[in-house]
């Protein structure tokens, strides 16, 4: 009897335990009770067109504008139109900051899905560890289907699993499934990621390594550093060949430029998110000290999404009001982007970290002098085609800035390697049609 009643104590604690956590994923993410108690089911409507092949995509993670975001649209799109026979599913978050891919929303073959936010540690963290604890992995799979989408690619006989973000939310391993791995900064670079978030991913990442059937990287840089942490050598390597993403120079449009007070060639262009491997304080200190040597009348101008660092934000944000020769603007629509790039003296990449630098490519074909960092992935794709800075020292960046505003023979010499190295990185269609190979093959062989 005492015996009984212990048991039944445990059992109350445990349900007990389980209902105050799930109000606490309720309280502390955007999910709700509904989300919660339905398992995060998502209806997938059939249709009566039938399709060869239903993929789903999971883009719940990418919650604000830039290069991945950018790549998987195109990516999306291609496959959509190369693919007619295929159906394209696409979870998206429902509180992105992005357009959601309204622009593909018309496209008859595929399906845009908003879901709950899955962009909480809480849930993806620690939910899943009281369970794994609870029973010893007995139930682990099952219990931890409450918060995964894998019932929906069971339910509807999916095909393939594909996450072109890298940020594993889909873990059904009974079926064929696809991850596109843009970096490890969260390796590489700890200091930019909490303990609680960076064990998550390294935790799913070696979980995804493990099982996955296929494992696409943007770079032999970060192949070579997932073969030598994860010890897995069958990866894909498939450059971003969307150097021509942004539309030829053509007419310079001076409404644009002058909504943002600037003139031709006369001012430094950074685009990047406000992330703290962006390096956005060093390359501000590094543009001060070159403005007080040199007394220039150059400007510079960073252009991004503001990110999740509520301290570089208010940083940035006190700049607009003391710093008249720095322009920070948040992300900016391609038109617009187009003519601050066309019209840049430079464009300067300090970033510390990159699984592949597709901006410095861009500004390339648009003839634009590219100064850059020597770290990681970017002279494998910037190759000789750049003048590379040391992005840890503030004085070897502002001697950069000053080497391209003196030397008109370098800024030529660049111009033009420049145009021959981002050639290499605009064959579309190739990408594409790797792409899709790879797709095919997963499913094929699984």
């Amino acid at each position: 009897m005492k015996h009984l009643i212990s048991l039944c104590k445990i059992l109350i604690g445990v349900v007990m335990f389980t209902i105050i956590s799930l109000c606490m994923l309720i309280l502390y993410s955007d999910a709700t009770f509904k989300d919660v108690f339905t398992c995060g089911r998502v209806s997938i409507l059939q249709t009566q067109k039938s399709y060869s092949n239903e993929i789903v995509i999971d883009t719940s993670y990418l919650l604000t504008n830039g290069g991945v975001k950018n790549l998987t649209e195109k990516l999306i799109a291609s496959i959509a139109s190369k693919r007619p026979k295929w159906r394209l599913i696409i979870l998206t978050n429902k509180n992105a900051l992005h357009d959601k891919f309204k622009n593909l929303s018309n496209v008859e073959n595929i399906k845009i899905i908003p879901v709950c936010s899955n962009y909480n540690y809480f849930c993806d963290f620690y939910m899943r560890e009281f369970y794994n604890l609870l029973t010893c992995g007995i139930l682990r799979d099952k219990l931890t289907q409450l918060f995964a989408y894998n019932n929906i690619c069971i339910d509807n006989k999916i095909d393939l699993l594909w996450d072109p973000c890298g940020e594993f939310a889909l873990n059904d391993f009974a079926l064929p499934t696809v991850h596109t791995f843009h970096d490890l900064a969260y390796i590489d670079l700890p200091y930019c990621f909490t303990d609680t978030r960076r064990n998550w991913l390294i935790k799913n990442a070696k979980r995804i390594i493990k099982h996955d059937t296929k494992i696409i990287t943007v770079s032999d840089f970060t192949k070579r550093r997932m073969t030598k942490f994860f010890h897995r050598k069958d990866i894909e390597v498939i450059p971003i060949c969307l150097a021509q993403r942004i539309k030829g120079r053509g007419q310079t449009n001076q409404q644009i430029l002058q909504r943002f007070d600037l003139v031709p060639r006369k001012y430094f262009l950074y685009t990047a998110a406000l992330w703290q491997h962006k390096n956005h304080k060093r390359l501000i200190r590094a543009f001060r000290l070159f403005q007080n040597i040199y007394k220039t009348d150059i400007r510079l101008v960073m252009v991004g999404a503001y990110g999740h660092s509520e301290r570089l934000k208010q940083y940035v944000k006190g700049l607009k009001q003391n710093d008249p020769d720095i322009l920070f603007t948040d992300f900016l629509p391609d038109e617009q982007l187009n003519q601050l790039l066309a019209n840049a003296l430079a464009f300067i990449y300090p970033s510390l970290y990159e699984g592949f630098g597709m901006p410095i490519l861009e500004a390339m074909a648009m003839g634009i002098p590219v100064l850059c960092s020597r770290v990681a992935s970017l002279p494998e794709v910037a190759g000789s085609a750049a003048y590379f800075f040391n992005p840890l020292d503030v004085n070897d960046i502002a001697h950069a800035m000053y080497k391209i505003v003196t030397d008109t023979k370098l800024r030529y010499e660049l111009i033009d390697r420049g145009y021959q190295q981002s050639a290499k990185f605009s064959d579309t269609d190739y990408m594409i049609n790797r792409y899709i190979s790879v797709l095919e093959q997963a499913m094929k062989n699984h």
